[in-house]
């Protein structure tokens, strides 16, 4: 069953795989902004850079290139390729301008993520709680840990230094207030068991 929150805000539709639709239609730009691809080439691009976890087919995505088509953010020619005919796609300059807008609202997204976070703290069930800041932790430290990663060649020495020790320092608030909250709860039970004697 596919799942829309809002079919105005296409940075908030999810695909039936749970992938945003404005995630995806934004990452397609993106590559095709390095250069002009085939449909099919962009879809093996997809299934490893989500290591296989979702291995779109070109049923969900070829309406995507269709919107795509209709708002003026791509072109797309039709070339012969080993005996077959192929379609080519290429991003416009209106494109361009779109993806640069994207890319400034997914970066400012954590800010608009912060200013909702009660919301979603609203939302938690208790039993649901040890998971979420198991799998949603983790899930931070991989995705900085990728970036970091990723661009360490891109970057000037410096400016990485930079982000890892501002990065560290972050590390080092975080664990002393998980200590200073497991020495609080220590305390709590150490009262309980005062009273108890």
């Amino acid at each position: 069953m596919k799942t829309v929150i809002s079919s105005k805000e296409p940075l908030l539709c999810s695909t039936r795989q749970g992938v945003p639709i404005g995630l995806l239609m934004h990452y397609i730009l993106h590559k095709l902004a390095s250069k002009p691809a085939y449909g099919y080439e962009i879809l093996k691009d997809i299934t490893h850079k989500t290591q296989g976890k979702w291995q779109p087919s070109p049923g969900s995505l070829y309406p995507l290139f269709k919107k795509m088509l209709e708002k003026g953010f791509i072109e797309v020619k039709e070339v012969e390729a080993r005996r077959k005919i192929r379609r080519l796609y290429t991003i416009t300059p209106k494109g361009l301008h779109h993806l640069r807008t994207a890319k400034s609202l997914f970066i400012n997204g954590s800010q608009r993520l912060a200013a909702s976070r009660n919301l979603l703290i609203d939302m938690l069930d208790t039993e649901d709680i040890p998971k979420f800041i198991a799998e949603g932790s983790k899930l931070h430290f991989n995705i900085l840990h990728a970036i970091i990663d990723k661009n360490t060649q891109k970057l000037n020495p410096e400016i990485t230094q930079k982000i890892l020790t501002e990065y560290a320092k972050h590390l080092e608030d975080e664990i002393k207030w998980v200590k200073q909250k497991i020495q609080t709860l220590k305390n709590k039970e150490d009262v309980k068991l005062c009273h108890l004697k």
